[in-house]
């Protein structure tokens, strides 16, 4: 199975973002709400959204809100969203992915 990728997402990506959250949630949402959405998260340093890509294609999304927590006493990632386009799910492309990739911090995510 070829390596994936993964790369911040940017402003740029705001049409393949859209679609890859109307499929996550069945649904299509208001443009242009969802793109002033995006725009103002990509903003907030406590918000991550890391695309993967394979062979140079956007197939799935991560979504994370980024919280130091005290009683952890580091920074934690919550997913927010995760989305991989239906072709690569019956891959199960998704799980060979998003594992041992690093996070925004630079450490492995767990399993």
């Amino acid at each position: 199975m070829p390596d994936c990728t993964l790369r911040p997402a940017t402003a740029d990506d705001a049409q393949i973002v859209y679609a890859l959250i109307c499929e996550l949630k069945q649904a299509e949402f208001d443009h242009q709400a969802f793109h002033a959405g995006y725009l103002a998260n990509l903003q907030d340093h406590n918000m991550r959204y890391q695309l993967a890509e394979l062979n140079g294609q956007v197939v799935g999304m991560i979504g994370l809100h980024m919280q130091f927590h005290l009683h952890h006493a580091r920074w934690i990632g919550e997913i927010q969203e995760l989305v991989v386009m239906p072709r690569r799910v019956v891959l199960k492309w998704g799980a060979n992915c998003w594992h041992g990739q690093r996070t925004p911090r630079g450490r492995r995510a767990r399993n």
